[in-house]
């Protein structure tokens, strides 16, 4: 039976994809974070799984929970897109930037553990294990763990 989902099995070991953290500043001056994971072997345009953050990702404290909402998937343009959004959505400009050397779990499944080496933090690159589990529709419970400079 073929798999139509546009995720990976959980058990596969995919090739190393890219995360980029977007400062989102809407057209009424408030912002956010989008973070964005490339899905691994996922063929389709809209393959960034996007998460809006209060915080930075890359920046959250080690062993600290935090929380943040799942957004529709975006398109992986804006891995290195910046500027105006367009249709009066606002613009985006890139904070932080990382490849992920792992991505285990199932997002419909509500489980998922994505190691990202970011490219520099505080003029370090590092790496970060974040573990996430779903709690509500489109909420998202992520802890992350500094496991060394990359």
């Amino acid at each position: 039976m073929p798999n139509d989902s546009p995720h990976p099995p959980k058990d596969s070991i995919p090739d190393p994809t890219r995360a980029v953290i977007l400062k989102h500043t809407l057209s009424d001056a408030t912002s956010h974070f989008d973070w964005m994971i490339e899905i691994p072997g996922c063929p389709d345009e809209h393959r960034l799984l996007t998460f809006r953050c209060g915080e930075r990702p890359d920046l959250w404290v080690p062993d600290q929970l935090f929380h943040v909402e799942q957004l529709v998937n975006h398109r992986a343009h804006y891995l290195d897109f910046q500027g105006d959004i367009g249709g009066g959505r606002g613009d985006v400009i890139r904070k932080a930037s990382g490849v992920c050397s792992g991505f285990r779990g199932d997002v419909e499944g509500g489980k998922l553990v994505i190691q990202i080496g970011w490219e520099e933090i505080d003029d370090e690159p590092w790496v970060v294990r974040y573990f996430g589990e779903k709690t509500a529709q489109n909420r998202w419970c992520f802890r992350g763990d500094q496991i060394g400079l990359a």
